[in-house]
């Protein structure tokens, strides 16, 4: 297998929020085995991003426009379109899923987009975005109960509330503005976890050690960009990322339990910059903390940049597929038909991958095996359209 091959990476924008921020992404300097794609129910604006792979979504469900903050209408159309989006993320070695919460693209589609990586065994980190405080509890709903499956589902999720983007603007920024800076700061810590793939020169990181931190961990991760220039540039880049409103000050910094760190600098970039940067960093952080750091050189870059994506693990330890499906012990007796539930409880417990929101089933007991609700109807779950007649 090539180099090129083992290093390819799939970016997917789900849903409008999702497709602007990878459209963003897109203009930055990757390599060309990165595919960068957006998917959404919303042709129109789907037709308006540049430089991606244009992945329509449900267009019997959804009718070529926005899902309008149906969770279901989401899941629906996400569901059918699952054969493109296979087609997509076939072959990669990662996938990095942006998406909006609080819509219906996002919140309904984000668990089938977890389900394939799963059934494709690609380690996945989805960036999500968290609904304003301002738009009400309803929309923040929608985001947790699409939130809830995908942690079971990834390795990783960056949740990022959108009220911190806004924590450094004025009020009197035009919101037309606000929002462009915002899409950009995401989408350069996007680009900078990506190109970790690729760090060569004065370090190298070890694509595998990106793989083996996040497969089979559950995590709650942000996501953080510095920069810095002048005579102490890696200082100020530091400082930066310390300060930056996704990242959640020195206290996140401190009790993450892994880090993967992307360093960028020009052609001058030295040895010694690079092991201070390091240290600086490591000091910050717990000693057991795991880290994965690349650096890498862009010509005629002036400036010094970092990315950090921090790791809270929920788990204490890795755990294997096969550990999820929590097996009976090869002698143990096989339960009974119309045993009670009184024993069947202390046999197995609640499993792992289930997910809790079930859509219009909700308020009922769901029935998931292997990461799918089977209360969803299997022609959804397998992405198959029905013809229905004129």
């Amino acid at each position: 297998m090539s180099e090129a091959a083992d290093n390819n990476i799939a970016i997917l924008g789900l849903g409008g929020g999702g497709g602007r921020i990878v459209a963003k992404v897109a203009a930055g300097n990757l390599p060309k085995s990165v595919r960068i794609a957006a998917a959404d129910t919303d042709l129109q604006a789907l037709g308006q991003l540049p430089d991606v792979i244009p992945l329509p979504l449900g267009e019997e469900w959804a009718n070529r426009e926005s899902c309008g903050g149906d969770i279901v209408l989401g899941e629906r159309a996400v569901s059918a379109s699952a054969g493109a989006l296979r087609e997509f993320l076939e072959g990669a070695r990662l996938l990095i899923c942006v998406t909006a919460m609080g819509g219906g693209t996002g919140s309904g589609g984000a668990r089938v987009v977890g389900r394939l990586a799963r059934e494709l065994k690609l380690p996945s980190v989805f960036l999500a975005t968290l609904p304003f405080s301002f738009e009400g509890q309803w929309r923040r709903s929608l985001a947790e109960k699409g939130l809830d499956p995908v942690r079971k589902l990834s390795q990783a999720v960056i949740e990022v509330p959108n009220d911190l983007l806004f924590t450094t603007m004025s009020a009197d920024t035009p919101a037309v503005t606000a929002f462009g800076l915002a899409d950009e700061l995401l989408a350069q810590g996007v680009v900078g976890l990506a190109q970790l793939a690729f760090a060569k020169g004065v370090v190298a990181a070890d694509f595998a050690a990106l793989r083996t931190l996040l497969r089979d961990r559950q995590a709650t991760s942000t996501l953080g960009f510095g920069r810095g220039e002048g005579a102490n540039r890696w200082q100020n880049a530091l400082e930066s990322l310390a300060k930056c409103p996704l990242i959640g000050g020195h206290a996140a910094l401190a009790n993450a339990h892994a880090a993967v760190v992307t360093i960028l600098g020009g052609e001058d970039l030295t040895v010694r910059e690079i092991q201070a940067c390091l240290n600086g960093f490591q000091a910050i952080l717990r000693p057991d903390a795991k880290l994965v750091v690349g650096a890498y050189t862009q010509p005629g870059l002036q400036e010094f940049h970092i990315t950090a994506l921090l790791c809270q693990y929920r788990d204490e330890q890795p755990q294997s597929h096969a550990s999820l499906q929590a097996r009976p012990a090869p002698n143990a007796p096989r339960k009974r038909r119309g045993a009670s539930a009184a024993v069947s409880k202390d046999i197995q417990g609640e499993l792992p991958l289930q997910e809790h929101s079930l859509g219009i089933f909700s308020g009922s007991q769901s029935t998931t095996v292997d990461g799918q609700n089977l209360d969803v109807p299997t022609f959804q779950r397998r992405g198959i359209v029905l013809d229905v007649g004129d």
